[in-house]
């Protein structure tokens, strides 16, 4: 994972700000299709079952079918959105949250809701 801007890789690799949008969006698209399926399925009954024993069986922990946390990504705030992406830290921000299992893999993630929100509205 790189902090490069999207304005300095435009200038490192001499194409448009939009053609690396484009490339990159095209790209996470491409890696989410050929992967989704099998490294994040939509979890369903016999999962979290699985899931609940595992954590009980590791962590001594019963009826715990993940663990959920967020985090708020520092971004620009979008036009015409007033203080809807303002948060309690002062600065413009989406939330990303995920829920994970007791191996620390990843079921669930949510990323863009309004930082307004606590960690159960965005559940």
């Amino acid at each position: 994972m790189t902090e490069i801007s999207f304005r300095q890789l435009s200038f490192s690799m001499r194409i448009s700000i939009s053609a690396i949008a484009s490339i990159i969006k095209e790209t996470t698209c491409a890696i989410w299709t050929a992967l989704q399926a099998q490294h994040m399925p939509s979890p369903t009954e016999d999962i979290f079952q699985e899931i609940e024993k595992d954590n009980n069986i590791r962590w001594n922990f019963p009826n715990c079918v993940g663990s959920i946390d967020g985090k708020h990504i520092r971004i620009k705030c979008p036009p015409n959105f007033g203080s809807q992406y303002f948060n309690y830290k002062q600065y413009h921000s989406i939330v990303l949250q995920a829920i994970v299992d007791e191996n620390l893999k990843f079921l669930i993630v949510d990323v863009g809701a309004y930082c307004k929100q606590r960690d159960g509205g965005v559940f």
